[in-house]
């Protein structure tokens, strides 16, 4: 990353884990050990399926392999599954490897190569590409004794995610590992401090010591009005006096909040103390609960909404759209701006795409000022894209539909499921495309 450099392989043969680790070493052997000579740890972010998924036997075998052939520590973080686009990756070569292309045909591996060599960006970002020729059969399969034979060291923080190969045995690489492995494998002396671990309470230390701070005082109320009942008069001596209580108040505060993120976990509930906060606060406040708050929708879902046609929308999405852009100018600008760029695909017009670059520029919003910028660079054909009936939309759509199913099926299911899902979603599409998307004129 810092050095602003790329390496890619183009493999003629499958996707395997094999191929993938063997990336890896050839950019190790080739560029790595020269470029890092003292390095003695390797850090790989990598997807959260395909042959680098953390699912995949072969891929942790294979860098266990690599981790003892070059004596790297060898750590590996996942991006949870269908987030492969927050890869820093995709943004710093992927993205330039695209708009490098521009639609060449690539007629040959030569060809490939050198358009992937050919890339670079105003950082000067350099790229280098080889051809590898090797042969990655499929259908390899790793044995429960293979796996846990594996030198391999699980973080603290979903270690389904986050692991490190060493390369050596563990009894011996243990003495080596980071501090935050460390105190993962080794048993560790319980503390009040270490109860209070946001992973075991579910809230952080804050939010913790917020709530004992708040509970305190009425526990003390509690306690005092049980033990009169108990003694059936009031208090003759001192408060403090006589035997002292094994917990505190604040340790019987902790415990509680143990055993119930504890409970929560094993019911299944894998949320967070802020959303509990949210749903007990009118409680606090003496407000009715008849009519529950309306959840605010994600981005991504706003975006749906703005992007969709009113008629495919149901009427109570319109009516959560319409409270939206009541709350927000910068949204109900924006959806006007895309409601005016539909109406020029419905009708094919490209007469109104200057004045409506303009007004996008003049926004005042940024990412709608960039994406004029980049539109206004390509206009004749974003003209041509309204204007002319025969488009590759069809073939993104489907495109895209594949991928979905792709990420929702990773690991999940084989290929007849997935090929059934396929058809049945193409089968959706070719349904709701005899429907006009506008009333007629």
């Amino acid at each position: 990353m810092a050095a602003n450099t790329g390496w890619v392989s183009i493999g003629t043969d499958h996707d395997t884990a094999v191929f993938a680790v063997a990336s890896i070493r050839r950019w190790w052997q080739a560029r790595g050990r020269h470029n890092y000579p003292r390095a003695r740890r390797l850090l790989i972010t990598a997807d959260g399926g395909g042959s680098n998924g953390y699912r995949t036997r072969g891929w942790k075998t294979q860098l266990a392999d690599l981790a003892a052939e070059t004596g790297l520590e060898i750590t590996v973080c996942h991006l949870p599954p269908g987030t492969s686009k927050w890869n820093k990756i995709e943004h710093r070569l992927f993205s330039h490897i695209t708009m490098n292309w521009r639609g060449r045909p690539l007629t040959s591996h030569e060809v490939v190569i050198q358009t992937i060599a050919a890339t670079t960006s105003r950082t000067g970002l350099t790229v280098q590409a080889e051809l590898d020729s090797g042969e990655y059969p499929t259908g390899i399969r790793i044995s429960d004794d293979e796996i846990a034979a594996l030198p391999i060291a699980r973080h603290r923080f979903h270690g389904d995610w986050n692991y490190t190969l060493h390369s050596q045995p563990m009894d011996a690489a243990t003495t080596s590992s980071t501090p935050d492995e460390a105190l993962g494998d080794r048993p560790t002396h319980l503390t009040r401090h270490s109860l209070q671990d946001p992973e075991l309470t579910g809230m952080t230390r804050r939010q913790l010591s917020e709530l004992i701070d708040a509970l305190i005082p009425e526990m003390e109320v509690q306690r005092e009005q049980a033990l009169r009942t108990r003694r059936g008069h009031e208090r003759l001596v001192a408060p403090g006096a006589g035997a002292k209580a094994k917990l505190t108040s604040a340790d019987r505060v902790l415990a509680t909040v143990l055993h119930l993120h504890e409970e929560l976990q094993t019911k299944g509930y894998l949320g967070h103390y802020q959303r509990v906060k949210m749903a007990v606060a009118p409680l606090r406040r003496g407000l009715p609960l008849d009519e529950p708050r309306e959840r605010p929708p994600s981005a991504r879902e706003a975006a749906r909404w703005i992007t969709s046609h009113p008629d495919r929308r149901s009427p109570h999405i319109n009516g959560r759209l319409l409270r939206l852009l009541a709350h927000c100018p910068e949204l109900r600008h924006t959806h006007y701006l895309v409601r005016r760029f539909a109406t020029m695909l419905d009708n094919r017009d490209a007469v109104p795409l200057p004045g409506w670059l303009d007004d996008l520029t003049d926004s005042g919003l940024a990412p709608l000022a960039d994406l004029a910028g980049a539109l206004h660079e390509d206009r004749h054909a974003v003209a041509l894209g309204i204007t002319t009936p025969d488009n590759s939309g069809v073939n993104e759509g489907r495109i895209t539909d594949v991928k979905l199913q792709k990420r929702l099926m990773a690991g999940r299911a084989g290929v007849p499921l997935l090929r059934h899902r396929v058809v049945l979603i193409a089968h959706l599409r070719r349904r709701y495309a005899d429907r006009p998307t506008v009333p007629p004129r």
